[in-house]
């Protein structure tokens, strides 16, 4: 650049520093340099030792500071350092006239920015290069701060947005030599993949066994796919391209909308089965009670009265048999809907027992069975609070589940007290019930089938039983092993005990 040239660049105000501080213990030199300054620079201050340049700085510093290397109380590089050890960010050029390579090492070692040389050669055009270049150097430096700083913060509002959300959020930066790094993830991220012992917003995978796992990850992948984690939550990964050649991926917990979907298809086809075994339920007694009706209305083939009755006798079991099934589907949409009504009182569970095993007893007979009551050792506080009708609707539940399951052996009914509580049991030695199907039996529509043995029902008789205790404020607990038979044990509140809690 030509000394006319920095001459009327250094004329320009907006080119030029804001302040300069000149530090210089001759105070011809400060006149000089105020002189060769004052026209461009508004802000021109002076300091003749190191403690009053310290001061000055300290209290407003200057954008330049032109630093003598002599002055009476300390050297230029004393000074230098202090400024910089307290944080002086501006530019500071050494103003000697001294040219030894090894001091001017040691200045540029310690944070100087540029020299000017004292003598002859300290004309406009030296002193305006000196301070163009600083200048332009300060002011660069403060902007890519700055936009560092803006960057950073940009970024930590980036962060705290991801963080925000319930997705897990990864961006993977560009593959380089086939593979694939996370740049940046966000907590759930981190969160969904911790089995891979990864740590939030690295960008490099960790060293270890875990980079076998976290290569699996970065596979490439089609836009959508759902992933088993270990846990057993459910993933739905969703990738798509970002705009600099990486990859922006999405992993989504599904594990709740995946259950409800699941729950939903099992009761759609739990109500395929049901509508499928109410027809079968239905189709039979109706069935045999339209033939013999229609045989009946033959006047050719009118039978016997012997035969007649017969006939009339399986027209009402089977007439019978849709009256349950009815009742059946009444109860159960009653309690779903909330509507069931309970007539409390105190009731004895002994009279209801010995009842029920007198009328089911000739089934359990015809099959070869036992069927007896097991009478306690203590008769006496053991009345409950319910309600008889539906109380007997629970045991004859229970017994007649136990005779239709029971191939040989017999069934045992008992009553006993239990703390605060009345406890009524089913003992049976049918085939019993696997682990796995002790819970399912419980809800709608659901049944064990005895594959050697298929008996019918449409699974609504332990749903409501459950159902009908859970409303007495009771328990129904299951006791079953395979091939040994099962106990049905109810805990109702007895007599005492539900006076207590009114």
């Amino acid at each position: 650049m030509a000394i006319n040239e920095l001459n009327e660049f250094s004329i320009n105000r907006k080119d030029a520093p804001d302040s300069i501080l000149i530090v210089d213990d001759d105070p011809t030199i400060r006149l000089y340099l105020r002189t060769l300054l004052g026209t461009v620079v508004t802000d021109v201050r002076e300091a003749a030792t190191g403690r009053i340049a310290l001061a000055v700085v300290s209290h407003a510093p200057p954008e330049v500071i032109l630093l003598d290397h002599q002055l009476p109380d300390m050297d230029g590089l004393d000074i230098l350092k202090r400024l910089r050890a307290v944080g002086y960010a501006g530019a500071i050029v050494v103003v000697t006239g001294h040219e030894d390579p090894a001091l001017m090492l040691r200045y540029w070692r310690a944070g100087a920015d540029d020299f000017i040389p004292k003598g002859p050669t300290m004309d406009r055009a030296t002193v305006t290069d000196a301070l163009c270049r600083v200048t332009y150097r300060v002011r660069h430096v403060r902007e890519l701060f700055q936009a560092r700083q803006r960057a950073q913060e940009a970024h930590e509002r980036l962060v705290d947005a991801l963080n925000a959300l319930d997705d897990g959020i990864a961006f993977f930066r560009r593959p380089i030599n086939g593979e694939r790094r996370i740049e940046l993830s966000n907590r759930k991220f981190d969160e969904i993949y911790r089995h891979m012992t990864m740590t939030p917003w690295r960008a490099d995978p960790p060293a270890g066994p875990c980079n076998a796992a976290l290569d699996r990850l970065c596979e490439p992948l089609p836009d959508v796919e759902l992933r088993t984690m270990p846990g057993g939550r459910t993933i739905r990964v969703t990738e798509r391209p970002a705009g600099d050649g990486g990859v922006i991926h999405i992993s989504t917990d599904v594990t709740e909308l995946v259950a409800a979907r699941d729950a939903a298809e099992s009761a759609s086809r739990a109500k395929s089965r049901f509508v499928g075994m109410v027809s079968h339920e239905l189709r039979t007694p109706l069935s045999v009670i339209l033939g013999l009706l229609e045989m009946m209305q033959d006047e050719n083939h009118f039978p016997p009265q012997d035969r007649a009755v017969q006939w009339c006798r399986q027209c009402f079991q089977s007439a019978e048999q849709l009256r349950f099934l009815v009742d059946d589907l009444l109860d159960i949409t009653r309690i779903e809907a909330g509507q069931l009504r309970l007539q409390c009182n105190p009731t004895s569970p002994i009279s209801l027992i010995t009842d029920l095993i007198t009328q089911m007893a000739p089934q359990a007979h015809a099959k070869g069975l036992g069927l007896r009551f097991e009478p306690p050792r203590r008769q006496a506080d053991l009345d409950v609070s319910a309600d008889a009708r539906r109380l007997r609707q629970v045991l004859w539940n229970l017994i007649g589940n136990a005779v239709k399951f029971t191939s040989s052996g017999e069934i045992v009914v008992g009553v006993q007290r239990n703390g605060s509580d009345v406890e009524l049991w089913v003992r049976d030695t049918g085939p019993g019930i696997a682990p796995a199907d002790q819970s399912r039996i419980f809800q709608l529509f659901e049944r064990v089938d005895q594959a050697s043995d298929p008996v019918d029902g449409v699974g609504l008789g332990l749903p409501i039983t459950l159902r009908l205790v859970e409303a007495h404020g009771g328990r129904l607990a299951l006791e079953s092993v395979a091939g040994r038979g099962t106990t049905f044990r109810i805990l109702l509140p007895g007599v005492r005990h539900s006076l207590d809690r009114l």
